[in-house]
């Protein structure tokens, strides 16, 4: 069953249609409605060009503080259900927790395709390490079966 609305713009999409295909058809209908949106266009282009200095895009934060924050929440983390997980694997983790943190200080003092190539390389390892450690904690949380 059809609303209304859903009819009439079901009409008026007919006769943009049509409309389209005669503009399309007929050059000169054609060039007059291209003469006619021009100055609409133009407006447009105006507007965008003095928006372009007062509209403030968000600011994405460093790669790098970023992963200082996320190794932040990984250390959180070990500290909260250390008593529950295996002394030596704690003892690991803060270890490579350490290491990441040491090595951000070189990563950022490299600069170019070389600081990009470490900054993957420690995003990787503290992936591979919250996710080491999420397992170990969910497991740890596990009822007993």
């Amino acid at each position: 069953m059809s609303t209304p609305k859903k009819a009439a713009a079901g009409v008026v999409g007919a006769f943009l249609v049509e409309q389209a295909g005669r503009i399309a058809r007929d050059p000169e209908v054609h060039k007059a409605v291209a003469e006619a949106a021009r100055p609409a266009a133009a407006k447009m282009g105006e507007a965008a060009k003095s928006a372009k200095g007062k509209v403030k895009l968000p600011h994405r934060a460093d790669p790098l503080v970023q992963l200082e924050a996320s190794l932040d929440v990984v250390a959180e983390l070990v500290e909260r259900h250390a008593p529950e997980a295996k002394p030596a694997a704690t003892a690991e983790w803060r270890r490579r927790i350490t290491s990441l943190r040491n090595a951000i200080p070189l990563a950022k003092a490299d600069q170019g395709k070389g600081c990009k190539t470490k900054l993957k390389d420690l995003q990787a390892r503290q992936k591979a390490l919250l996710d080491e450690v999420y397992t170990a904690v969910v497991e740890a949380q596990a009822p007993a079966q």
